[in-house]
């Protein structure tokens, strides 16, 4: 039984580390579209790890007090909303100035990693209630080692569809794994 959770644990893991990946991956796109610099797509960056600092350890508590379905469940709700609306920034409707797409990007990234923050310690909640004790660390360097798993596949999957057909079907397409993994839980 407690092989099914480490899975489950692993497929998010992955499927939370290609959303994460995926507009580093379309950036020369993203950059070259709204006319940013390297120095403002940094800023879009940094902005992930912001939102992921801030509450790190708030969601680590949360975790605790909620259990890893329940914060997993929203996480990655969180994190497909997040990356769909990054996909539509600068599109359609969503057409601002470059000033205000920045900043849309940059909110956006925020906020995915302000709901990423509770991955790790929801997964290592998850891994103290299903797996025994003597299993416990095995399982979660096998957990953690997904980070490795999904940095690797969201180059793949992002930059194939990004030339074929767009930085913005690259994201959106780079949500599906959450959304399976959504389903799951």
């Amino acid at each position: 039984a407690s092989f099914k959770w480490v899975l489950l644990l692993c497929a998010t893991t992955t499927a939370g580390f290609i959303c994460r990946m995926n507009l580093s991956t379309a950036a020369p796109l993203v950059m070259q579209e709204f006319g940013l610099t390297p120095i403002a797509m940094g800023r879009v960056f940094s902005s992930f790890y912001l939102g992921y600092a801030f509450l790190q350890v708030p969601s680590g508590m949360l975790a605790d007090r909620w259990g890893t379905r329940k914060i997993y469940r929203w996480a990655i709700s969180l994190w497909i909303l997040f990356t769909l609306l990054q996909a539509l920034v600068g599109w359609g409707s969503w057409q601002q100035s470059l000033g205000v797409e920045l900043l849309l990007l940059m909110a956006f990234r925020f906020l995915l990693g302000a709901s990423s923050a509770p991955a790790y310690p929801a997964a290592s909640k998850g891994v103290s209630d299903w797996v025994p004790a003597r299993l416990r660390g095995m399982a979660n360097g096998v957990v953690l080692s997904s980070i490795g798993l999904g940095s690797a596949l969201a180059p793949l999957l992002v930059s194939g569809l990004m030339i074929a057909y767009g930085w913005r079907v690259a994201l959106l397409a780079s949500a599906l794994p959450a959304l399976l993994v959504a389903l799951a839980w």
